[in-house]
């Protein structure tokens, strides 16, 4: 791929297995200054189905920006969803993730954020009832600035989705 000027501004590579079908597809991105900006990979199963997607995109200095990568089970539904963002210096800030049950439905999420200086600031965590979509659990869990457990917030959920237990813990700054 070029630009309007005839520069390089992309490159696609594809894999094939050996029977001679296509098992992944890798797709780079070029800035006007060459620079890569993000990639894109795709593997595929024995069947021709998405297996997995990696998608990495880059800053101007060519640091990792964010990473996000699609899996896929047997049936080519959505299994899992990870993503990781970073700061200008490199550093990750938060992480996201979602796991699906196998009707394709949200099973759980798990959210994790960092602060400046690299440490866990914080923690998300639910996880879905099997039946009909309803939150069964949320976990909430703050950091302080020294990486240390301050809170816990905890909400358990009956089948009918009402607030069957509730823990709330708050830590000093001396046994967190």
């Amino acid at each position: 791929m070029y630009d309007g000027l005839g520069r390089e501004a992309g490159v696609d590579s594809v894999v094939y297995d050996g029977l001679g079908r296509e098992a992944g597809v890798d797709s780079v991105v070029y800035d006007g200054l060459g620079r890569e900006t993000g990639v894109d990979s795709v593997e595929y199963d024995g069947l021709g189905r998405e297996a997995g997607v990696d998608s990495v995109e880059y800053d101007g200095l060519g640091r990792e920006a964010g990473v996000d990568s699609d899996m896929y089970d047997g049936l080519g539904r959505e299994a899992g969803v990870d993503s990781v963002v970073y700061d200008g210096l490199g550093r990750e800030t938060g992480v996201d993730s979602v796991e699906y049950d196998g009707l394709g439905r949200e099973a759980g999420v798990d959210s994790d954020v960092y602060d400046g200086l690299g440490q866990e600031a914080g923690v998300d965590s639910v996880v879905f009832d099997g039946l009909n979509g309803r939150e069964a659990c949320v976990d909430n869990d703050v950091h302080d600035g020294l990486g240390r457990e301050a809170g816990v917030d905890s909400v358990v959920y009956d089948g009918l989705g009402r607030e069957a237990c509730v823990d709330s813990v708050v830590y000093d700054g001396f046994n967190g």
